[in-house]
Order: C-alpha cells, then sequence, then structure tokens
C-alpha cells in the first residue's frame, strides 16, 4: 500500500512539475491577439500561426559552442534546479585541476565528464554561486528535463488518430524486414522495457538516472523504441540496432547535464542516429558542447517538437544541428498541441499511435514523441537501404517531404510530413504530381472571410511542364487553374475566400479538388491526385 501511494504522489509531482514548466514558457512569450473563431465544428484546428514569434529559438552554427553566461548574482530561473550549477571549463585540464582542488564541504561534484569540459555541482549557500565566476570558463544553470507535456485536448478541436496505420500513411514498404540494418539509434528516454514487439532486438543498454524505480511512465522509452524498430510490422525501422541511454527517471524527470552526457555516451557507443523526445526551456553550454561533438562526429540528432501548443521550442530541439519534428494527425492535418516555429524542420504521425506499453501491452500515444521516432527510423531506413549516410539521409528526407496544411515551409511542419517511398524512390525518374492538402486557416483576413488553401505539390523527380487543378464547390460549379511548370517538390496553391455565412450554412461548404499532370506526362500515383473536404462552422448559441 505505501508504494501505490508513493507512486501516485511523484506522479502528481511529475503533473504538477510539468504544468509549472509550461506555465514558465508560456509567461516567456509574447502574443498577439487574433480574431477569436467557433472552431468547435471545424476539424483539426492548429494554433493560430500568425501569433509565431519572429526571433529564432535556436542557435546559430556560429553560436552553437557559446551560451550566454548568467550574472553572477542572478537567481535562478524557476525551471533551473534547485543549488545546482554546471561548470564549463576551457579545456580539461582545467577541468580536472578544478575537480582535484575542490575540497570542501560547501561545494559537492555531482558529475563531470571530459569530453565536454563541464562538471556538475551542487553548492550549499546560492552566494557561491557568485565565486564561481572566478574558477571556471562559463557557470550556467541546470535545467529540468521532461518527456513532452502530456497532451491535453483543446474544447471544440478533434484529431483523426492513426491507430496502426501510421507506417501505411507514410509510405513505408511492406516488405520492411531488412530496414534500418547497420544502422545504430540511441534512445535517450526512459530506459526500454522487455517487450514481445523487441524480442531478438540487439539492444545496449547505460542508465545515467538516479531512479530504480518501476512506475508505469518508464514504458515511455519502450514505445519510443517500438516505433522505430518493433517487429511484425510495428517499426520503421525493424534491423536497426538500439543504444538505450536512460537520462530520465522512470517520471520522466531528468536534467539538462544528464542530457548532455547521454550525447556524449551515444556517440562513443557508436550510435549513428540520436532520438530525443525529451526536452526543456533551459540550455547550457557543456550542452551546447554534447550537440556540437555528437555533429562533429557526423551523428544526426532528432527531437521532439513539444506538446505544450507554443509558438517556441524546447531544447535540443531549439538547436539548428537538430531535427525538430511536430505532429500531425491521420489526416496529415497540423495539431493544435505540437509547438510551432519557423526552425521545424519536419513532421509526422502523432496523434493515437499504436505503440509498445508496460509488459507486452499497447497504448495509444499521441505527441511529439511520437513523431520524432517515425523520423528517426525512417533516416536509418533511408541509409541502409540506399547506402549513403545518414546526415545525407536525413537531408533526403526533408527534401523529399510532404507538404500539407499551410503551403510551402511553414512553422507547423517544417518542410512537410515524412514519405518514405517517396525519398526511397526520389534517384529514380518519374511523374507524381498531387493534390496535397485541402486546408482552412481559421484566421480570418480584414474583411472577415476565412481562406482555404488549395495546395498542389510535384511530388516526383520529373518537371511537369503543364499542371492544372480542377475544383468544385457546394453549387457543383467546376472551375480549371492551369498551374503552368512545376519542378520536383515544387509547391503551388489556389485560395478560396468562404465567408462565415456560407461554411454556416446547414449542409457545410463542400470543395472537391483533382490534379492534372497534363496529356504528355503519366502520373505513377493517380491514388493522390483527388481529395475532398467538408467545411462547417458552429453557429453562435445566445447567452440566455
Amino acid at each position: 500500500m505505501t508504494g501505490s501511494n508513493s507512486k501516485k504522489t511523484k506522479t502528481r509531482f511529475r503533473r504538477a512539475l510539468g504544468l509549472f514548466a509550461l506555465s514558465l514558457a508560456a509567461a516567456a512569450l509574447l502574443y498577439r491577439e487574433t480574431k477569436t473563431l467557433d472552431t468547435r465544428d471545424i476539424p483539426n484546428t492548429p494554433p493560430k500561426h500568425d501569433t509565431l514569434d519572429k526571433q529564432p529559438f535556436h542557435s546559430s552554427p556560429e553560436e552553437l559552442n557559446s551560451v550566454t553566461e548568467p550574472e553572477a548574482e542572478a537567481s535562478p530561473p524557476p525551471n533551473a534546479i534547485q543549488d545546482e550549477a554546471i561548470l564549463t571549463f576551457d579545456s580539461e585540464d582545467s577541468l580536472q585541476a578544478f575537480l582535484e582542488s575542490t575540497r570542501g564541504e560547501d561545494i559537492k561534484i555531482l558529475a563531470s565528464n571530459g569530453t565536454l569540459r563541464s562538471a556538475r555541482i551542487r553548492f550549499n549557500d546560492p552566494k557561491l554561486f557568485a565565486s564561481l565566476t572566478d574558477s571556471a570558463g562559463q557557470v550556467g544553470f541546470n535545467y529540468t528535463l521532461l518527456t513532452p507535456f502530456p497532451v491535453i485536448p483543446v474544447t471544440g478541436a478533434t484529431h483523426a488518430e492513426f491507430e496502426n496505420h501510421a507506417l501505411d500513411f507514410m509510405n513505408v514498404p511492406r516488405e520492411n524486414q531488412e530496414a534500418g540494418k547497420g544502422i545504430s539509434v540511441a534512445i535517450l528516454d526512459t530506459g526500454i522495457r522487455n517487450h514481445i514487439t523487441l524480442d531478438g532486438l540487439q539492444i545496449t543498454q547505460y542508465d545515467l538516472s538516479e531512479s530504480d524505480d518501476n512506475s508505469d511512465y518508464a514504458s515511455h522509452g519502450t514505445a519510443v523504441a517500438s516505433l522505430i524498430a518493433g517487429q511484425n510490422g510495428n517499426g520503421i525501422a525493424p534491423s536497426a540496432q538500439l543504444i538505450d541511454i536512460r537520462v530520465l527517471n522512470t517520471e520522466g524527470i531528468g536534467d539538462t547535464f544528464s542530457l548532455a552526457e547521454g550525447i556524449v555516451q551515444a556517440v562513443e557507443a557508436g550510435a549513428n542516429i540520436i532520438n530525443m523526445s525529451v526536452g526543456s526551456y533551459g540550455t547550457s553550454q557543456a550542452l551546447s558542447n554534447a550537440i556540437a561533438y555528437a555533429e562533429s562526429n557526423g551523428v544526426v540528432l532528432v527531437a521532439a517538437a513539444g506538446n505544450e501548443g507554443l509558438a517556441t521550442l524546447p531544447y535540443p530541439a531549439a538547436y539548428e544541428a537538430v531535427i525538430a519534428v511536430s505532429a500531425i494527425d491521420a489526416n496529415g492535418h497540423p495539431t493544435d498541441f505540437s509547438n510551432q516555429s519557423s526552425l521545424v524542420d519536419l513532421a509526422a504521425p502523432g496523434v493515437g499511435v499504436y505503440a509498445a506499453w508496460g509488459n507486452d501491452e499497447w497504448t495509444s500515444f499521441t505527441g511529439t514523441s511520437a513523431s520524432a521516432p517515425f523520423v528517426s527510423g525512417a533516416i536509418a531506413a533511408i541509409s541502409s537501404e540506399l547506402n549513403i549516410p545518414v546526415n545525407e539521409a536525413a537531408s533526403l528526407l526533408i527534401e523529399n517531404a510532404n507538404d500539407s496544411g499551410l503551403p510551402g515551409k511553414d512553422s507547423q511542419l517544417g518542410a512537410g510530413y515524412t514519405d518514405l517511398q517517396r525519398t526511397l524512390n526520389s534517384k529514380t525518374s518519374y511523374t507524381d504530381l498531387a493534390t496535397a492538402g485541402i486546408y482552412l486557416d481559421p484566421v480570418t483576413d480584414e474583411n472577415g472571410r476565412y481562406t482555404i488553401y488549395l495546395t498542389i505539390q510535384n511530388r516526383g523527380t520529373e518537371t511537369i511542364p503543364t499542371a492544372s487543378l480542377d475544383y468544385t464547390l457546394s453549387n457543383g460549379l467546376t472551375q480549371t487553374v492551369y498551374l503552368g511548370s512545376l519542378e520536383p517538390s515544387e509547391v503551388s496553391s489556389h485560395t478560396l475566400h468562404p465567408t462565415k455565412g456560407e461554411l454556416s450554412s446547414l449542409n457545410g461548404y463542400t470543395v472537391k479538388a483533382s490534379v492534372r499532370a497534363g496529356n504528355r506526362n503519366t502520373d505513377a500515383n493517380s491514388e493522390n491526385n483527388s481529395q475532398e473536404a467538408l467545411f462547417t462552422l458552429a453557429p453562435e448559441v445566445p447567452i440566455p
């Protein structure tokens, strides 16, 4: 009974800590007011993209190895770990000299890492923080690290679930048992439990956490692993080798110094790809050094964009060198919970995805924690199937992403969502013109009208000289739009501007769209030529 109460207390603590971190991040953002839209009956409404901050949250490449030091007298931010600091030195010799000279009870060395040239310390007197600047090259805080905050549905928002169809949506070949062979993927998470879908896999394990608890949340890392390398049609790269590095305790809580150590451990263990379905709204020079170390060794880093619905990214997704992954639903639409930034790179399934959990159990996994491992697994599959380095595979995956939502690269989905077969076919010659999406922007213009984007994309490898779009509205009239020439991966769009009255009509507002590649081109994939969407706006209910 005592153990049960303890687990409940820890779960409540994690939720409280997560809510606190979320409120802190939200308080740091300045949102521009937008016109309120009743979207209760409009499916899959994303966050309002025009509230995005315009300042990049990523470090630029030249800033990657430089993190601003806090002022000596600065109070620790609320999401920093109390009475802890991370010291980063100019050389490993300087670090070693500090470690050898620190013997007092006022400062306790919790961990150190020569590759990072950094030490994690705890001090008894906050005034000691000021004196540390005289002994270290840089002094920074150690921040709380969490798995992305659990998804809380937004009132009126609905997202179609993938269930067990995520691999089909990403066009993963049915016969993919050899995918990922020879590629090592490190998973920095809560650890990987034994599960039937992971039987027979080569998994190397390291534990950098400070907890031996065995709560249900320990399965978070297992779920991530199953989406990367699950057997029998569950994983996208089932022949990949896994490196399990536990940087979070089983309540999903850790710190950024342990994450930095985990990255170094992954590189030294031979990882080609590092998956991090974790995040923190604070960083340090030690973490920047770890990211740079992995990048310099040719390792691809992938991280979840976060589930707070904010206009910024947590670290490590906020680093330029890290592929930041957002979530889409089963209609290919952006989700309201996924964080937005102009530096989101790619999207992948993240709503109601079936994943391993517990002892041979399964769960419906929602959040960017599910999206990131799909991208990590896809990179592993491409690298092994095409026999190319993982960095080249990652670039190829992004270049061949399927556009959705707002046309072109955007802050919701980056370049678009993952399409494995298209990427694998990118070295061949074929024609594929697709209706990429019919998307309603919930933000009205100055005249009170909405915008529906009919988006077309050349998903083949050949130029299409005479692309055209046919669309039919609720009134039955069909119109044709001639788009001209489209280069491979190029996106074009046509906009409609319905009124609130049209969207509020009894039968809703229907849009049917289809594309034609011209008489000279044979479309290799006619299944993606057409789409249909019905939009309805709930009528306003008078307040009594």
